[in-house]
This record gives C-alpha cells, sequence and structure tokens, in this order.
C-alpha cells in the first residue's frame, strides 16, 4: 500500500543570508520595471481622465494596490524562510504551498553539495541538475550534515558530487 504523503526524510530551512540576497534581487528587478509601469500608467491616467473620468480614480487606486502587494510579496520572502524537503519521491523547495518547486528522483541527473561566498559568508549549496540540464540552486541549513544529506540522495539513486567553493 502506498502512503497518501511520502515520508519526509530530511527537512531544513534555507540559510537567511540566502534570502536576504534574493530580497535585494527582487527589489532590484521590480526598480527596473517600476519605470516603465509608471510611465504606461501615467498614460492610460491621462486617457482615461480625458474619456472616462469616473474611472481615473478607481484606476489609480487599482495601481496603488498591486504596488503594494507586490512590495508585500517581496516583503513575505525576505521574512519568511525557503523550506526545502526531501522525501521517498524526491526533493521540494516553497515558501508558501502555492509557489512549492518539485524534483522527482528518477528526473535527476546528478547533484552537487558545495559552498560558496555570499555577502561575506560562507553557505553550503546544493546543486539540483536534471536530467533535461535544469539546474537548480538550493541553500543548506548548518544543522544538516553532509554526510547524511549525501546518503539519503545515494540511497535514492541520486549521484552526489562535491566541488569547490565557489564565488
Amino acid at each position: 500500500m502506498t502512503r497518501l504523503f511520502p515520508k519526509t526524510l530530511l527537512r531544513w530551512n534555507e540559510p537567511k543570508a540566502l534570502r536576504q540576497v534574493g530580497f535585494k534581487e527582487g527589489r532590484r528587478s521590480l526598480a527596473r520595471i517600476m519605470p516603465a509601469v509608471v510611465i504606461a500608467f501615467l498614460a492610460i491616467l491621462w486617457f482615461l481622465s480625458r474619456f472616462a473620468p469616473e474611472t481615473a480614480l478607481k484606476l489609480c487606486a487599482v495601481f496603488v494596490l498591486i504596488t503594494l502587494f507586490m512590495y508585500f510579496t517581496l516583503w513575505i520572502y525576505k521574512v519568511f524562510p525557503s523550506c526545502v524537503v526531501i522525501t521517498e519521491k524526491g526533493i521540494s523547495q516553497s515558501v508558501t504551498t502555492e509557489d512549492e518547486v518539485k524534483w522527482k528522483f528518477e528526473t535527476l541527473d546528478h547533484c552537487e553539495i558545495t559552498s560558496t561566498t555570499v555577502d561575506g559568508s560562507t553557505l553550503r549549496m546544493l546543486i539540483i541538475e536534471t536530467k533535461k540540464g535544469n539546474r537548480s540552486m538550493l541553500g543548506i541549513a548548518d544543522s544538516v550534515s553532509t554526510e547524511v544529506l549525501q546518503q539519503i540522495l545515494t540511497g535514492k539513486g541520486v549521484k552526489v558530487l562535491f566541488t569547490s567553493e565557489k564565488e
């Protein structure tokens, strides 16, 4: 009989330094697109104010709410940790239940365990490479033993490589 929910073999939250970098990158991305969004919004607002003045105020309120929502979403990803879970079936990463990313063991080509320097601190990383060539990087918490992680992954048929520090 198969389980409805696969058994969790290992679970951890990604390091805080990695979240801070992700937040900064998200804020930079938002800052890059914001001028174009504001210009487009002002053009639409000008057009509506000439032909449908009653909808212009509603549009302003919607724009402010959308902007606040985008910043609030970035804040959620900064404050709440990304959780990495290794189960009997595969590896998953999520901050919320809606953004969960899953990798089944049979779709993985190999995993690399490496370390990298992020904002002056050294972090261990798990790099997942699928058979299609897609790569994803997950931070490994200090509480997770590299040997236990390697043992679980190799026990599930995943080739594990160790690489030197990346900058």
